[in-house]
């Protein structure tokens, strides 16, 4: 009875319709005029949640204190997926986020870290535009 037991936990536990994945990253970019720091990526089997970032304007504003932006993230098939407008104030901006949850028994399917890796942004600001690529955040910096 107990090996019977054992084995039926050991089932249960390297069974691959029951193994949840998680992910949980920080992204940070840098494009000529801006720099994306702490751009939260979250995904479980039950929702979704990315964004929070902080945008920096990198050059000298000429004295505006605000500049409008938008801001829109796009995934390695080159689909926009998450877009947000602001506006910088003293040269920084606040990105919005947003967050789904997953109802009904279906499950999100939730992306490899090579997938989180060739995400990008497009930024659009007083007629401009500017790819910033992103990538994984070192822990260890500050």
């Amino acid at each position: 009875m107990l090996l019977t037991n054992l084995l039926a936990v050991y089932f249960i536990w390297t069974d691959e319709d029951d193994h949840s994945s998680y992910l949980y990253a920080y992204l940070e970019g840098e494009s000529e005029h801006w720099k994306l720091d702490d751009h939260h990526v979250f995904y479980s089997p039950e929702e979704m949640s990315e964004g929070d970032g902080i945008l920096t304007y990198t050059k000298d504003s000429n004295g505006a204190m605000n500049i409008l932006y938008e801001v829109t993230f796009y995934d390695k098939q080159n689909k926009s997926y998450f877009s947000s407008k602001g506006s910088t104030f003293e040269s920084q901006g606040h990105l919005g986020g947003i967050r789904n949850e997953v109802f009904g028994g279906k499950k999100n399917e939730v992306p490899s870290i090579e997938e989180i890796e060739s995400v990008y942004a497009i930024i659009k600001w007083n007629g401009k535009e500017e790819r910033m690529d992103l990538q994984l955040k070192d822990p260890r910096k500050h």
